[in-house]
């Protein structure tokens, strides 16, 4: 998925927890969003470096 827009936005989860989500939109309209309990550094760049990482960990995952 070529990403064209990254968008980082404070959401609630369903706990009631206030989080961060990271959304990549690609280029066919397909997003995947990503949602962080808490950020280090609490800036875009952090949550959106953080979500990056949480995917590679993801797409590596040995599914069963």
């Amino acid at each position: 998925m070529q990403i064209i827009r990254t968008e980082v936005t404070q959401a609630t989860a369903p706990t009631g927890q206030p989080i961060l989500r990271v959304i990549f939109c690609g280029e066919s309209g397909d997003c995947v969003a990503v949602d962080l309990a808490r950020v280090d550094g609490g800036n875009n760049e952090a949550a959106i470096n953080r979500a990056k990482a949480v995917l590679v960990q993801i797409a590596t995952f040995d599914w069963l």
